[in-house]
């Protein structure tokens, strides 16, 4: 069962290509296909997730990040905000305001620099196993490096919100906090929005044709 609230909120983000939807329509969600999305966006017809895995990253994601602003001494403001640019949207898990309470407990966290970082930021939340983490260098990704899906995702997040730094915190099993911190790419988004572009104009179209 659904209810109302949720419904709103799926039906509203029919209207965009949203963030975690982005690397679907850049062919890097090995998951999915453009296709699929495609047809769930012009009948409305929204995959349900009633499967353990993304109930408990729902459920973990304000844990996650408040574990993240303890130890790194950053305030953190949580809450699932909705925001969009032009057709794409994002509901974020954080921003990242600025420094917090002093933390002597930084080294806690396994930093993934590949970026020199500024505040504010952006915060996503992940829950995973240590064999898929794992397996995020298995399929190639470089070791401080995140797959493209969730690459593509923190960076329509910084686009939407108009920051230039993300951070993808992930809770690796029940031992490991890892914080990836990313800079905007710019170019890398003018192509995505040109994709989004085109991808909406065929869903318009393909509405006005059912």
């Amino acid at each position: 069962m659904r209810d109302a609230e949720t419904l709103a909120w799926l039906e509203r983000r029919r209207n965009y290509v949203t963030a975690s939807q982005l690397a679907v329509v850049m062919g890097d969600n090995p998951f999915t296909s453009r296709d699929k999305l495609f047809k769930e966006k012009v009948l409305g017809d929204f995959p349900v997730l009633d499967f353990p895995a993304p109930w408990w990253g729902l459920f973990l994601e304000d844990k996650i990040l408040e574990a993240f602003g303890i130890l790194s001494g950053l305030e953190t403001q949580a809450g699932q905000e909705f925001v969009a640019r032009g057709e794409l949207s994002a509901t974020l898990d954080a921003r990242v305001l600025g420094p917090g309470e002093d933390s002597h407990r930084t080294n806690w966290i396994n930093w993934h620099w590949n970026a020199e970082g500024s505040l504010p930021a952006v915060a996503d939340a992940k829950n995973t196993s240590q064999k898929s983490f794992a397996n995020w260098r298995r399929y190639g990704v470089p070791k401080d490096g995140i797959p493209k899906y969730y690459w593509w995702q923190l960076q329509a997040q910084m686009h939407c919100t108009g920051v230039d730094t993300g951070i993808l915190v992930v809770k690796v099993g029940a031992r490991e906090l890892h914080a990836f911190v990313e800079e905007y790419d710019e170019l890398a988004m003018e192509l995505a929005v040109d994709k989004v572009r085109d991808f909406m104009k065929e869903v318009r179209k393909a509405r006005e044709e059912l």
